[in-house]
């Protein structure tokens, strides 16, 4: 019985990051094809053809390549749409 109150929380702390996977919003599992860390602020061009670059909320520099069409895990961002610079030449 003792044995059990200790294996206890462990099985908690085991499940718990499992929990997040399978929140709504099509999860992980669902962008199979696209999953790659990528750098949303650069080369986004890491990601499989037909996947996205999408920033986590807490980190600037750090992106996951996921599949647009399905819906975000918590915790993503969708890629923003900046335009490029264009440079006026002077002739």
């Amino acid at each position: 019985m003792d044995c059990l109150l200790l294996l206890l929380p462990l099985l908690f702390l085991s499940a718990a990051p499992v929990q997040p996977m399978m929140s709504p919003g099509g999860g992980y599992f669902a962008h199979g094809q696209c999953l790659r860390y990528c750098n949303p602020r650069g080369h986004r061009w890491l990601c499989p053809p037909g996947c996205e670059c999408f920033r986590v909320s807490y980190v600037r520099e750090r992106g996951t390549c996921l599949d647009p069409g399905i819906p975000l895990p918590r915790g993503y961002l969708p890629p923003s749409r900046k335009l490029p610079v264009q440079r006026i030449q002077k002739a």
